[in-house]
C-alpha cells in the first residue's frame, strides 16, 4: 500500500488550505439528487446570480462526491459513488451541449471515522486530504481543475448519499474555494430540508438581542445563523460549573480555540452548530460541558503543533 507522502507527488497547483474557508451565507439550500429540474435550475441561477454566467457559456460542470483513494483503500464502498453517477448520466441527458464531469479523480486521503464519532469536536477538527489521482477509467471528460494550461473557471456541484452533520460537504467544499474553484451548490439521495449554512434561529427567540454580540458575529452577509444560539448556550453552560462568562466573552473563546485547529464559527455548517448547542446543554450521557469543549480543542491543538508538517499536495499518476 502506497504511504501518504507517496500519494502527495506535486505535480498540480493545488493544494490542502490549513484553515476552513467560511461557508457562503447564501449558499443554495441542498437539493434531492432526483430533483433533475431544481438541480438544473440551481446550476443556472448560482451561475448568473454569483458568477455573471450561464450554464451555455461556463461549458463544463464537475461533479464531485466523497471518494476514498482506490490505491490506499482497494475495494472501499464509496456509497456517494451512485448518486453520482445518476446525477452525471441525468444531466448529461437533459443538457448534452455541456461537459458533465464525472470527477472520481478527486480522491480523500483518510478515513475520519466520523460515522462511528459524531461528537461535535471531531467533527471540527479531523481534517480531510485530497489528492487528484487519474487512474485511466475516467468516462467523459477528465478532471482538468488545477491542471496545468487550465485557465478555465471551473464550477462544481457535490453530491452524496446522506447528510448528517454536512461536516463532509463542507471539507470537499473548502478545498475546492480555496484553490480558486466554486461550489454552486449540493444534493444528496433523500434530501429532507438541510441547509450547509446556519440557519437563523434568532427570527424566532431573539437570541441575537439576548445574547448582544459584536457586530462581525451578527452579521447577516456572513454564515453567522446559529452564532447568537451558541454564545448563549456556551454561557449557561459555564455558569452551570460556576464559570460566568458573558455570551460574548463565550464566542470569543470558542471562536479563538478554533482558529488554533484551522477553523472558525463563520466556518461550521448548520448540523455541526446545532451538534455543539445540544453537547453543551447537558441534556443526554453525550453531553460535554462548554469549559470540556475549550479543553478538548486546546488538546487537538497541541497534537497538532507536535505533529511533522506534510507536503502540501498533490496529483498522482499511475
Amino acid at each position: 500500500m502506497p504511504t501518504d507522502d507517496a500519494l502527495r507527488v506535486t505535480s498540480a497547483s493545488l493544494t490542502n488550505p490549513a484553515t476552513r474557508v467560511e461557508i457562503p451565507a447564501l449558499f443554495p439550500p441542498v437539493i434531492d439528487t432526483d430533483n433533475q429540474f431544481t438541480l438544473l435550475q440551481m446550476i443556472e441561477k448560482e451561475l448568473g446570480d454569483k458568477h455573471g454566467t450561464t450554464l451555455s457559456e461556463a461549458g463544463r460542470i464537475n461533479i464531485v462526491y466523497p471518494r476514498k483513494h482506490p490505491l490506499k483503500f482497494p475495494g472501499h464502498d464509496n456509497t456517494a459513488e451512485f448518486e453520482a453517477m445518476k446525477v452525471w448520466h441525468m444531466l448529461q441527458r437533459a443538457k448534452p451541449e455541456v461537459e458533465w464531469v464525472f470527477a472520481n479523480a478527486l480522491n480523500e486521503l483518510h478515513k475520519l471515522g466520523r460515522t462511528g464519532n459524531q461528537t461535535s469536536v471531531h467533527a471540527l477538527t479531523a481534517k480531510q486530504e485530497y489528492v487528484v489521482y487519474d487512474n485511466a477509467t475516467q468516462q467523459g471528460a477528465s478532471f482538468r481543475f488545477g491542471q496545468p494550461g487550465n485557465d478555465k473557471k471551473e464550477f462544481f456541484i457535490m453530491i452524496d448519499s446522506g447528510f448528517e452533520q454536512g461536516t463532509t460537504m463542507a471539507n470537499l467544499l473548502n478545498f475546492i474555494e480555496a484553490n480558486g474553484g466554486a461550489v454552486l451548490g449540493a444534493a444528496v439521495s433523500d434530501q429532507k430540508s438541510n441547509t450547509l449554512q446556519q440557519k437563523n434561529t434568532s427570527i424566532f427567540d431573539n437570541n441575537a438581542e439576548r445574547a448582544g454580540l459584536r457586530a462581525e458575529f451578527n452579521d447577516v452577509a456572513r454564515n453567522t445563523g446559529r452564532v447568537a444560539e451558541m454564545a448563549l448556550a456556551f454561557s449557561a453552560s459555564a455558569l452551570r460549573d460556576g464559570k460566568d462568562i458573558s455570551p460574548q466573552q463565550a464566542i470569543d473563546m470558542f471562536e479563538e480555540k478554533l482558529n488554533k485547529v484551522g477553523n472558525s464559527v463563520f466556518a461550521m455548517t448548520d448540523g455541526e452548530a446545532s451538534r455543539m448547542i445540544q453537547t453543551v446543554k447537558g441534556s443526554d450521557e453525550k453531553s460535554v460541558p462548554f469549559l470540556q469543549v475549550l479543553r478538548s480543542l486546546d488538546e487537538v491543538a497541541g497534537v497538532e503543533k507536535k505533529s511533522t508538517p506534510k507536503p502540501a499536495l498533490q496529483a498522482v499518476t499511475p
